[in-house]
Formats: C-alpha cells, structure tokens, sequence
C-alpha cells in the first residue's frame, strides 16, 4: 500500500508475512531470531524498515476540497456541459434508470428545455469554464433526437459564443431516427456521437424496445451502417458506442459479437453494467438477482482470461469489446502511481460536484453528472451554483468515508464517486461499504492475472499508453 509495488517473494516469506501482519512493526525483529528462517526474515525486517515495504497503513486523513477551493473550482473551472434537451424517449428500455424501475429516480415524461432553459446553460458555462483549452458540450435525454431542432439552435448559438475551435459537441442516441439529413448536419458542424446498442439483434431486443414493443436492433445497425457510408472518416474518428450488459447475461456472445463483426474494428466501445440498486427490475423480468450475480462473476471471469491471453500474445487492440470492458482497470494497476504514500490521500474520482461534468436538466436544474441521482440539486441556471448545498454534499460524504478508506490496501487504485454512495437526496454508507467489498474483489482477481501476464509478456500492458492519450 505504501509503496504502491509489486513483490515477488517465495512461499516461506509469505507465510512469514502472514504472521508478520499481525505483529506491531516494533516487534518485527523477533522473525530474525527463527534461525531456519534468518536470512528471509532479514529481507522482510530490511523490507520494512528501510525501504517502507508491507507496512500496513500510514494515511491520517483523506483530502477533500475547503469550502473556498470548492468556490474557485466552480467560478473558473467548469468545463464540461451537458443539456438535457428532453426527458422523453422513443424507446421503452427495460433497464433505463428512467424506465420507472428505480425507486429514486424520476420517470421518463413529455417535458423537453426550452431554447431560453438552454441559452442560459451555455452562458453559464462560458462564464464559468477554464480559461484554457476547449469546453465540452454534449446532448443528452430522454432521446435529444427528439428535439433535433432546439438542438440546431444550440449548435448555432454555441459556435458563435465559443468560437469553432473552442467548444466540442456530441451526442448521446439510441440512432433509431438517424437520417441522411442529421448524418450530414452533424458531419458538417463535428459534432461526435455516443450511439447505445447492447448486442447483436436477440440480446439488444430484449430490453431495447419502442412503445409498441418491437426490436431496436434492425433500425439502429441500419443508422451505423449509413453513416459509415456517408462518411468513413466521420464514422472512424467521431463515432463511439456504449453498451450495457444487462441479466441475464450473455457476455459470451456480447463479446463475440462485437469482436468479429467487421464494422466494429478499432472502434471505442464502452462497457456498462445497469444500475442495480433501489429497483424492481428483476422482479418484473422474474429474474433473481443472487442467481444473476454467479452468473455474471463465472462470464466475468472468462472475459478476463481472455483479455489477459490476448494482451500476452499481443493481440489485444484487435478487440474492442474486452478493451472497453477491461483498459481502464488495467490501466490504473499498469501505469499506476509509483510515489511513495503521503500522509494524506486524494481520490483521482472524487470531483466537485458540478465543476466536472454539469448537468442541466430541462427545467434548467443544476446536477452533478448524468450517473448522479435526479433527487439531488446543486443549483439552476437563474441563481447559479448553490455553493452552501455542494459544500453540505461534499462534507456529508467525507462523513461517510470514515476511517475506513484509511485502512483500505486498495485505497490507490479506487475509483469510487459519489454515485456509489447515493440513495435518493442522500448519501448511504451501507451502499459505500458494498460497492467497497466489490471492487476489492474484482481488483484482487485483476492483480493476480495482471502479473501472471506480466510473466508471460512483460511488455504486454504497454499499449495502455494509447489509452492514456486518448483518454487526456
């Protein structure tokens, strides 16, 4: 944990360990006298005392913005916006978090921005982004193709307030209303687009429906196609595809089907798992989340070999499935942080709320982040940010933290957010402490292939520097 390394030690010295974890490190020195055991005892003694390995914890707190880094974070460093343009949809997805499945969350309905809801929101991050660099802005719903035309305004208005080289623009869609009309209109002004399929015709279908309750599938794969006809330039650098994997699960055939057809080569394909908690999802379906679980470790598990086989062979860049699914991970044990601990730990994915990802919901309601609760406001459009309400948030979680993340072996490599905290307008420790214990055993599994790989291929991981630039 202190030295954030990787030792390699034989069978005798990790039984020693074992032993020497529960002893103060004052009394370390009692493993020299085992004279069977002198020289390896020695390393471990050295181990700890000069070089800091193996010792168990010297955290003494966690850093979280003051209220008055938290007012200049917000005032000039906002620099990702995203409007949502409606919270109607044409597709009735079975797994939405607005399907009225989710106990906390809003349902889809008919309401939509106004054009002045929607002014105000660009004004309002041209007034409180950075300095430097671009600003980001991306449209969002319910299905934002809904309102194709509130969204040409929007463009017309961003490129004249930001300048063409000074805001970049994408889309999120399911991609059942693509038209030559809209591929056109989006090639022209850049705007990138996030198009949502879940798997080959069965598997998308199964969740992925319209009002009437027919298939996605057959429409969405005829959008892509056209749009690669159109334009395989516009196609290769703009258009990436999210998918979800939904119970009960079929990973195997998601990856297959992703990885061997032709027209998801060197694509970026993001890997998401749907929401679980606070829902009836599985109730209505007559699924049965424990069972659902097993199923999804066992597939898991599978999908993890083979990325590891294909990262030691050097195929690995030809599989944009496992890549979306398995890089991220990887690239936080790979290319990890090799300072040495400080006595106060910062987490990487802990914003402030707002400042990185701003939402605008239709009404002009200020939120954190598309995957943060709709229950919990930090502000609108008219007044601005609510700086007491964000500084209550952000005090409220640091209570939930706790001494806990202080102990923690995995504190370097955790992605935790507030998302895996939120219940509704709250903050649920019962909820922290589960996704804690999951992502300990995931990441666990993922250290012990990461180094049987390394064995394999010691250069193996190195192509995650690709992932990095993309990712800056």
């Amino acid at each position: 944990m202190n030295s954030n390394e990787f030792v390699e030690v034989d069978k005798d010295i990790h039984a020693l360990l074992r032993i020497a974890q529960k002893r103060n490190r004052k009394d370390i020195n009692w493993l020299s006298k085992k004279s069977d055991l002198s020289k390896k005892s020695k390393l471990i003694c050295k181990a700890i005392c000069d070089d800091n390995l193996f010792l168990q914890n010297s955290l003494q707190g966690i850093d979280l913005l003051s209220s008055r880094d938290i007012c200049e974070e917000l005032r000039q460093n906002v620099n990702q916006l995203t409007l949502m343009l409606t919270e109607n949809c044409n597709l009735d997805c079975g797994y939405c978090i607005y399907s009225g499945n989710y106990q906390f969350e809003k349902e889809h309905s008919a309401h939509a921005m106004s054009e002045s809801t929607a002014i105000k929101a660009i004004n309002f991050l041209f007034s409180h982004k950075k300095k430097e660099g671009k600003a980001y802005i991306s449209f969002f719903g319910g299905e934002p193709l809904l309102c194709f035309d509130l969204l040409k305004k929007c463009v017309k208005y961003i490129e004249a307030k930001f300048g063409n080289e000074q805001a970049s623009m994408s889309i999120t869609s399911n991609a059942v209303l693509i038209n030559d009309e809209i591929i056109e209109y989006f090639i022209k002004h850049n705007i990138g687009m996030v198009i949502s399929i879940d798997g080959p015709g069965e598997i998308n279908d199964r969740y992925r429906i319209d009002k009437n309750g027919n298939g996605s599938f057959k429409k969405i794969i005829g959008s892509i196609k056209r749009i690669k006809e159109i334009s395989v330039e516009y196609f290769d650098h703009y258009v990436v595809f999210d998918l979800t994997l939904v119970p009960p699960y079929r990973v195997g055939e998601v990856e297959k089907y992703f990885d061997e057809d032709e027209l998801f080569v060197g694509k970026t394909i993001n890997v998401n798992l749907m929401n679980q908690g606070d829902n009836s999802f599985f109730e209505k379906y007559g699924l049965t989340e424990k069972t659902e679980k097993k199923k999804y470790f066992r597939q898991e598990k599978a999908m993890l070999e083979k990325y590891c086989e294909k990262v030691a062979n050097g195929t690995i860049k030809e599989y944009p499935f496992l890549r979306g699914y398995f890089d991220s991970d990887f690239f936080s044990i790979h290319l990890r942080n090799d300072l040495k601990l400080a006595k106060t730990h910062s987490f990487t994915h802990i914003c402030v709320p707002g400042a990185a990802r701003l939402l605008v919901d239709y009404s002009g309601e200020l939120h954190f982040c598309t995957n943060a609760s709709s229950a919990m406001s930090i502000g609108n459009v008219d007044e601005g940010f609510n700086e007491r309400r964000i500084a209550e948030l952000i005090e409220k979680y640091r209570n939930i933290l706790g001494g806990d993340c202080l102990k923690c072996w995995a504190i370097r490599f955790c992605s935790i957010c507030y998302i895996h905290a939120m219940r509704g307008e709250e903050f649920c420790k019962r909820k922290k402490m589960r996704y804690c214990a999951a992502l300990k055993r995931k990441l666990g599994k993922q250290m012990r292939m990461y180094l049987r790989t390394m064995h394999e291929n010691d250069g193996g991981f190195d192509y995650l520097a690709d992932y990095a630039m993309k990712n800056d």
